[in-house]
């Protein structure tokens, strides 16, 4: 079992790269700016006019932990949208947060 699927079954959630439109209680992605920039996106809405520029927009690749705190909000059964599983979540990070949390019942 690789490590997402480890999270995926402790957590009870659905994570995957394959975008539906308005199906995700969490998007993680990048979007791009009117002049060309990219910048990373975490939010709960799958609606572009809901989305909270304060608390879900980063101009760098959010930390590890914040996205990991974001899906853990989560109620069991949801389904996470990440564009790209490896940059986000790499094997080594879920592994660790795996270990440090093996006693919970996520």
């Amino acid at each position: 079992m690789t490590p997402i699927e480890k999270l995926q079954e402790k957590l009870n959630i659905e994570i995957n790269e394959t975008y539906k439109y308005g199906v995700y209680d969490l998007e993680v992605s990048t979007y791009n700016t009117a002049d060309g920039y990219e910048v990373y996106v975490m939010k709960n809405s799958s609606f572009e006019n809901q989305l909270d520029w304060e608390n879900d927009v980063f101009y760098y690749l959010p930390p590890f932990d914040d996205i990991m705190s974001r899906i853990t909000e989560l109620d069991a059964g949801s389904r996470v949208y990440i564009d790209d599983i490896e940059e986000y979540l790499p094997d080594y990070e879920i592994e660790r947060w795996i270990n440090d949390n093996e006693d919970t019942d996520d």
